[in-house]
């Protein structure tokens, strides 16, 4: 394994800052260096209308189409825990009640995004799709950061549960509207010590992990996305060009 990673290693001591920091200074001192931090308070956009309120089970309900499905997790017992595969398809207001009357074996976790005419991914889908006007898709603290997508997660327990030591391929801001979550971060530096499942290539010096036959660039591009984008390019310019002596009655200039 090639460890490149030159983050931030020791996370005995997370910040506690407020959310109106600079988007300058959250990205130097934080994104930057990969320092994990906690804001006291929501974001400070106009745009946030989110509360608990706002969003409690009789709001989602009468806020979201009557035809509205999501993927849950779902597992037996109290005694099970998500992140086993269970996966299913239910509508959403179904989902919202159950969780309201107590359900504690179902969890709502990342959707599936849908994708445009282009093949390109949608940052949001249901529910947050009917819900958007409430918040920022992109929050002012985040600057010129690009928004890989935006989610929400749904649950009840009456214990804590888990979603088992995983990691993420890009950054993640987490806003709790309701009950409690404990994160426990361990550094890039220390995967070595880990039980990883695959072998790891390459720790990138941002921390982005390569397994063996996955490789990547550090911002996650795969290492033919340049050829990709020079050969679509090329593409373009023939296909403007052959438009432009159709559209000039065949004469090439």
């Amino acid at each position: 394994m090639k460890q490149e990673y030159v983050g931030c290693k020791k996370l005995d001591n997370v910040d506690q800052i407020s959310p109106s920091i600079a988007p300058s200074e959250f990205f130097s001192k934080y994104v930057a260096s990969r320092t994990p931090v906690v804001f006291n308070g929501f974001i400070t956009d106009a745009e946030w209308k989110v509360s608990k309120e706002s969003w409690s089970y009789d709001n989602l309900i009468r806020r979201t189409p009557d035809d509205m499905t999501v993927k849950i997790e779902y597992r037996d017992n109290d005694a099970d825990r998500f992140g086993l595969g269970k996966e299913k398809t239910v509508p959403f207001h179904e989902f919202i009640t159950d969780i309201a009357n107590g359900a504690t074996n179902l969890y709502m976790t990342t959707q599936e995004l849908e994708y445009d005419l282009e093949d390109q991914p949608e940052i949001i889908s249901a529910p947050l799709t009917a819900l958007q006007q409430d918040f920022p898709l992109i929050p002012s603290i985040f600057g010129n950061l690009v928004i890989s997508n935006i989610n929400i997660w749904i649950g009840r327990s009456s214990s804590w549960t888990t979603s088992g030591l995983h990691h993420d391929y890009h950054d993640n801001l987490y806003i709790m509207l309701k009950g409690q979550k404990q994160i426990t971060l361990i550094s890039p530096a220390f995967t070595e010590d880990l039980y990883t499942v695959g072998d790891i290539d390459i720790i990138h010096p941002n921390g982005r992990i390569n397994y063996v036959g996955q490789p990547t660039f550090a911002d996650g591009r795969s290492l033919d996305a340049d050829k990709a984008w020079s050969a679509a390019q090329k593409l373009k310019r023939a296909m403007d060009e052959k438009i432009g002596i159709q559209r000039s009655g065949g004469k090439r200039f």
